[in-house]
C-alpha cells in the first residue's frame, strides 16, 4: 500500500500517511484545508514504513500525522515516485436533454360561480342569505360569483354546498355529474 506526503501550503506542515490511493486522500484531505494541499510524494511501502517515519520524525510532530520538516528532513523522503496514481478519467460531456412537455388530461374546472349563482337563484336565495347559511363573508361569496375570488378552499365550498342544499362533490369534484337543471 503506497506511503505517502502531503504538504500544507508551500512551507506548511506536512502529513506522512498510507492510503491505497493517495491522489484520493489528497482530495478528501482538501475538502477541509483553506491552503492548498500538494502530493510531495508517494511510493510503495505500507503500513511499517509509515509507522518508521512517525518514529524518525516524532520531533517534529505536530498533531496526529502532521510534521513540521526541516528540509534536509524532508529529502530524505523525497523519494522518486514509485506510486503511478490512475491518470484522471475526463468527464463526458453531453448535450443537455430538453425534457419533452408532460400532457395531462385533467378533467375541466368545476363552474362553481355559475353553479352557485345558478343554485341560489332556484332556492330565491339572496348572496347574503347564502353567506350568512354557509357562515361566510357576503363579500367572498359575491367576489366568487362574479370571478374575482379563485379562493375555493375545500371547507368553503362544502358549506356553500349545504347552504345551497347540495352534495358537496357538486362543487368540489370535477367528474361528479351536476345535478339536473343546474349549471355545470
Amino acid at each position: 500500500m503506497p506511503v505517502y506526503a502531503i504538504r500544507c501550503g508551500e512551507r506548511g506542515p506536512i502529513k506522512l500517511g498510507v492510503a491505497g490511493n493517495p491522489q484520493g486522500r489528497l482530495i478528501e484531505l482538501q475538502v477541509a484545508h483553506f491552503e492548498t494541499l500538494v502530493l510531495l510524494r508517494a511510493w510503495e511501502g505500507g503500513e511499517a514504513e509509515e509507522a518508521e517515519l512517525h518514529r524518525q520524525f516524532s520531533h517534529a510532530r505536530i498533531r496526529g500525522e502532521w510534521h513540521q520538516l526541516r528540509e534536509n528532513e524532508l529529502d530524505a523522503i523525497t523519494l522518486p515516485l514509485v506510486w503511478k496514481p490512475e491518470p484522471p478519467v475526463e468527464p463526458v460531456k453531453a448535450e443537455p436533454v430538453k425534457p419533452e412537455p408532460i400532457k395531462i388530461d385533467l378533467p375541466p374546472p368545476v363552474d362553481v360561480a355559475g353553479i352557485v349563482e345558478s343554485r341560489r337563484l332556484e332556492l330565491g336565495l339572496s348572496r347574503l342569505a347564502v353567506a350568512r347559511r354557509a357562515g361566510l363573508n357576503e363579500t367572498y361569496v359575491r367576489d366568487l360569483v362574479v370571478g374575482r375570488s379563485t379562493n375555493q378552499k375545500t371547507i368553503h365550498l362544502r358549506a356553500l354546498a349545504a347552504a345551497l342544499e347540495l352534495s358537496p362533490e357538486v362543487l368540489t369534484n370535477p367528474t361528479f355529474p351536476a345535478p339536473s337543471g343546474e349549471v355545470a
